[in-house]
């Protein structure tokens, strides 16, 4: 179920969400910033992706989440420590996930911080830091343009390739 090399964010989003909605231990799943957050009601347990920094390098993407596993926290705070064990548990699911059905390079960034006392509904859990790595074979075929310009010694202008001739003038295709 992999998604070959490619990968896009959206793509990943789609990912984190469909695991949220399959998974019993979580009721909601929003991407977005604590402002957003904040605005609207929630179900808990909740999986927050806060998107980060995106990295194109030649033979890869590198995408950087910050995921939180947050719920309701008793007045007493006695279930802290168990909203706590089970946001760890929910981030090795999501890990095991992500390797063994979407075939996704996952890496997490810093350990595992938990938090306590969390905006307007008094939550508990923890966040962490992924990062996926997703090689990258994107090349000119791929751009979506209807035209091609490359340069002649390496396309012919039909659009196949032949030996170098010394020749750098540009040639230019229909992109089919």
């Amino acid at each position: 179920m992999g998604y070959g090399t490619n990968i896009t964010l959206i793509q990943l989003l789609d990912t984190f969400q469909n695991i949220s909605l399959n998974h019993n231990m979580i009721n909601d799943f929003f991407v977005g910033n604590d402002d957003e957050l904040t605005a609207n009601k929630r179900n808990y347990p909740l999986l927050w992706v806060d998107v980060g920094l995106v990295g194109l390098y030649e033979a890869y993407k590198e995408f950087t989440f910050r995921m939180y596993v947050m719920d309701i926290e008793q007045k007493d705070t006695s279930n802290r420590y168990e909203i706590q064990s089970d946001a760890t548990q929910i981030f090795n699911d999501i890990y095991v996930a992500c390797r063994d059905i979407y075939d996704l390079r996952v890496k997490w960034g810093k350990p595992i911080v938990p938090f306590d006392r969390y905006g307007n509904d008094y939550c508990s859990g923890c966040y962490i830091d992924m990062i996926i790595t997703a090689p990258s074979t994107y090349g000119v075929f791929d751009i979506p343009v209807k035209q091609v310009v490359v340069k002649s010694d390496l396309i012919d202008s039909d659009g196949s390739y032949f030996n170098d001739t010394g020749s750098n003038d540009l040639a230019s295709f229909n992109y089919q």
